[in-house]
């Protein structure tokens, strides 16, 4: 659907609504789901990082964390595992 309506969020273009088709002085808006935007994220840090506000987001950081808990009893991410960590597949 957001094919259909041309919706795009890229870094150099993002469009996120559309006039609506019945009353030309409104919009509709579209925004993802909280696990496809999760899925982006992961996908992104797969690639490459991700920059926001000067702060660079690598996977490095997730893996150091997965290292750092994995013999903890309190977790800060309790489904990260550290051998999905090592060398990520599309699916970990």
């Amino acid at each position: 659907m957001l094919r259909a309506f041309e919706i795009t969020g890229r870094s150099s273009e993002t469009i996120s609504s559309i006039i609506h088709p019945m009353d030309s002085e409104r919009h509709l808006y579209f925004m993802a789901d909280i696990p496809h935007l999760i899925k982006n994220i992961k996908s992104c840090l797969l690639r490459d990082y991700i920059a926001y506000e000067g702060i660079m987001i690598s996977i490095t950081l997730i893996q150091r964390l997965a290292e750092f808990q994995e013999y903890r009893k309190l977790k800060l991410a309790p489904s990260l595992k550290r051998k999905a960590m090592k060398n990520p597949s599309h699916f970990d």
